[in-house]
């Protein structure tokens, strides 16, 4: 007779299956036509055409993969979140893309830095980081996707490597 300890937990799902549905998702990203996204992002946050079509690369790589996350749930900082704010208010747009990318709208479920749910933070953004190596074979951007200390929450912007992708409720980054 064996003895268990609790349910089992289920590991999540990161298999070939996995990684084609996210790279379809992130193709199917790549039809959507974001010229007053980019007009609209350029002005606001005084980006260059280039960098807001970078910001917005990454914006549908985290889409994609937030469209297939069997397990968890992903945390976000910095550009990627200002633009998918932005992207939000292009309503009509933003419902077509999902219907494209999920065949579902994908919902902002913005999370509280508040000190009981910091941990949770953590390791949303780390999954993220790990998902995004596995599905896309390439690290995540540094300059876009901060490497953060994930042992040390901040209660203030980050100021150590001023390198403005960081938030005021979000960990320092590890830039240096």
């Amino acid at each position: 007779m064996s003895k268990t300890s609790g349910p089992s937990k289920k590991k999540p799902v990161r298999d070939e299956r996995w990684k084609v549905a996210v790279l379809s998702s992130a193709l199917a990203a790549e039809s959507t036509d974001f010229t007053p996204l980019i007009a609209r992002y350029t002005k606001e946050y005084g980006v260059t055409d280039d960098e807001a079509k970078e910001h917005i690369k990454e914006m549908c790589r985290f889409l994609a993969l937030s469209a297939n996350v069997t397990q968890g749930r992903y945390s976000i900082m910095g550009a990627v979140d200002h633009v998918w704010h932005m992207f939000l208010i292009f309503t009509k747009l933003y419902a077509e893309f999902c219907d494209a990318v999920a065949g579902k709208f994908i919902h902002h479920l913005p999370a509280q830095m508040l000190s009981q749910t910091k941990g949770l933070y953590n390791k949303g953004y780390k999954l993220l980081l790990s998902d995004y190596k596995l599905a896309f074979n390439e690290d995540p951007p540094a300059h876009i996707w901060p490497r953060v200390k994930l042992g040390t929450m901040a209660e203030v912007e980050c100021i150590s490597c001023e390198c403005e992708t960081c938030s005021p409720v979000s960990p320092p980054c590890d830039a240096n």
